[in-house]
C-alpha cells in the first residue's frame, strides 16, 4: 500500500498535519494556562485577600480589645459606655471573623488550628476581664492580678495565633497571586513552533512552486500571530498589574497592618505599666520593643517609615506622615508619663496616659495621639486596600476573553492551514 506521505504531496500532507497538531496544541495550552492564570486572579480578589484582610481585623481587634480593657481599667469608678462599647465590639468583630475564616479555611490545617485556639481562648480571656472588672468596681487589688493574667494569655497565646493566621493567610495571598503571575511559556512555545511551521510549508511552496503567497498558509499564519500577539500582550499587562498589586498595594497593606497591631501592643503594655503600680519594669520593656517598631532603631527603618516607601504617592502618603507626627506626639507624652510615674507623680502619669476620668485628649495625652495615630493608619491601609484590589482586578480583566478567543483563532489558523495545502495537493492529482 502507498504510504500517503511519500514524494511532494506526502510533504505537504505531512506538513500540513504537523500545523494543525501545533495549531491545536497551541491554543489548548493557551486555553488551559490563561485558565488557570484567571482562576488564580479570581481567586486573589475574591478568597485569599479577602481572607487575608479578615485575619489581619481578627488580630487588630484582638489587640485593641486587651488594649481597651486595660485603658478602661485605669479610669476610677465605672468606666465609660463607649470604652466598654468599644471592647464589647472588639470582641463581636474578633469572633465574627473567626467564623467566616473558619467556614473559608477548607482543609488548610495550619488555619484551622489557629482558629481552634482563638475560639478556645477568647471566652477564657473575655471571662478574666470581666472577673478583673468586677474586682476593680469593687475597689479589690486582685483585679489588677486578674487583668495582668488575662493580658498576658493574650499575648502569649492568642495574639500569637491571630498573626499565625494572618501570616497563613497572606501565604496563601502570595501563592495565589504567584499563580496568576506565571509565565505561558508552554503555550508561548507552541504558538511559536506553529508558525514556524507555516513558514517553512510557505517557503516550501515557494521554492516548489515559485508562488509567493498560499491564501489559505497566509491566513493561518496571521491567525496564530495574532494569537501570540494577544497571548503575550495580555500576559505581560496582567503580569504587571499583578506586581504592581504587590508593590503599591499588597505590600503597604502587610507593613501598614503590622504598625497597626504594633501600635496597639505599645499601647497596651504602656497602660499595664500603670496598673501594675510600680511592678511594671516586664510592660516597660515590651512597650520598648514595641515602639522601636513603629520609630526604628540604629538605623533600621521603623514601619510608618517602610509603609512611606512603599505607599502610592497622595492620600496614603499624607496619612503616614500624619501617624508620623502623631506617633513623635505620643512617645513624648509617653516620656512624660514615665517622669511622673518614676517619680511618686502616679495621678499625673494617670492623668497623662487617659487623661482625667478617661477624657483623653489629643496632643495631650498619650491615648488621644494613639488614636489619632491609628485613626491616620487606618485611612492609609483603607487606601492601599483600594489600590490594591483595583490593580488585582485590572490584572484579572487583562485576560478576559483570551482563553476562548486564543483558542478559536488557532482552530482558525489549522482550518486555514488546512485549506491552503489542500488546494496545492489538488494539483498533483
Amino acid at each position: 500500500m502507498r504510504s500517503p506521505f511519500r514524494g511532494e504531496p506526502g510533504r505537504l500532507r505531512a506538513g500540513g498535519l504537523l500545523i494543525v497538531v501545533l495549531a491545536v496544541l497551541f491554543g489548548a495550552l493557551t486555553a488551559w494556562q490563561i485558565t488557570s492564570r484567571a482562576d488564580a486572579a479570581q481567586r486573589v480578589t475574591d478568597h485569599s485577600a479577602p481572607l487575608a484582610s479578615q485575619a489581619a481585623s481578627v488580630y487588630w481587634s484582638l489587640a485593641d480589645a486587651d488594649a481597651t480593657a486595660a485603658a478602661g481599667f485605669l479610669i476610677a469608678g465605672q468606666e465609660p459606655a463607649k470604652v466598654t462599647a468599644r471592647y464589647q465590639q472588639d470582641i463581636a468583630n474578633a469572633s465574627k471573623g473567626l467564623a467566616a475564616a473558619s467556614a473559608a479555611a477548607g482543609s488548610n490545617s495550619d488555619a484551622l488550628t489557629y482558629i481552634t485556639t482563638l475560639n478556645r481562648e477568647l471566652p477564657v480571656y473575655t471571662g478574666l476581664v470581666e472577673t478583673a472588672r468586677a474586682n476593680n468596681r469593687q475597689g479589690y487589688p486582685v483585679g489588677g492580678a486578674y487583668l495582668r493574667y488575662a493580658s498576658d494569655r493574650m499575648s502569649s497565646t492568642m495574639l500569637p495565633a491571630a498573626e499565625k493566621l494572618y501570616q497563613t493567610e497572606t501565604r496563601r495571598l502570595s501563592d495565589d497571586r504567584a499563580a496568576a503571575s506565571a509565565t505561558p511559556w508552554a503555550a508561548y512555545a507552541a504558538g511559536l513552533i506553529a508558525l514556524g511551521g507555516v513558514v517553512w510549508a510557505s517557503r516550501r511552496l515557494f521554492l516548489r512552486t515559485n508562488r509567493v503567497f498560499n491564501t489559505g498558509l497566509l491566513a493561518s499564519g496571521a491567525a496564530l500571530l495574532v494569537a501570540l500577539a494577544w497571548l503575550a500582550g495580555a500576559s505581560t499587562l496582567s503580569t504587571a498589574k499583578m506586581h504592581n498589586s504587590a508593590t503599591h498595594g499588597s505590600d503597604a497593606v502587610q507593613t501598614l497592618n503590622q504598625a497597626r497591631i504594633a501600635g496597639l501592643q505599645a499601647r497596651g503594655n504602656e497602660d499595664l505599666t500603670l496598673v501594675a503600680r510600680g511592678n511594671g519594669d516586664t510592660y516597660i520593656t515590651k512597650f520598648d520593643k514595641w515602639a522601636a517598631q513603629l520609630t526604628g532603631s540604629a538605623g533600621k527603618p521603623g514601619l510608618l517609615d517602610r509603609a512611606r516607601g512603599q505607599s502610592d504617592a497622595g492620600a496614603a502618603d499624607s496619612s503616614i506622615d500624619g501617624a508620623k507626627t502623631e506617633l513623635k506626639n505620643w512617645m513624648a507624652l509617653h516620656k512624660q508619663a514615665r517622669g511622673f510615674d518614676d517619680g511618686g507623680n502616679y495621678q499625673q502619669a494617670l492623668d497623662t496616659t487617659v487623661g482625667r476620668n478617661g477624657n483623653a485628649v489629643k496632643d495631650k495625652t498619650t491615648e488621644g495621639s494613639f488614636d489619632a495615630m491609628d485613626k491616620q493608619l487606618g485611612a492609609a491601609l483603607q487606601h492601599e486596600q483600594a489600590l490594591f484590589y483595583d490593580a488585582a482586578r485590572g490584572g484579572s480583566d487583562a485576560l478576559a476573553g483570551l482563553a476562548i478567543g486564543g483558542a478559536v483563532l488557532c482552530l482558525l489558523g489549522a482550518a486555514a492551514a488546512v485549506g491552503g495545502l489542500g488546494r496545492r495537493l489538488a494539483e498533483y492529482r
